[in-house]
């Protein structure tokens, strides 16, 4: 069971893996595609969302 400050466990696998990604192209300085995987993750994530 997840409270409200919890996130259901394959929103946060799925956060995870965009992360994950986003950080190695990173990496590879391939930033633009990197900022795309990051904000994937973010519009995953429930409101109130802080900066």
């Amino acid at each position: 069971m997840t409270t409200s400050n919890e996130l259901d466990l394959a929103v946060y696998r799925t956060l995870q893996a965009f992360c994950a990604t986003g950080d190695d192209l990173a990496a590879e300085a391939r930033y633009q595609e990197a900022i795309a995987q990051y904000n994937e993750a973010w519009m995953l994530l429930p409101e109130p969302k802080n900066h």
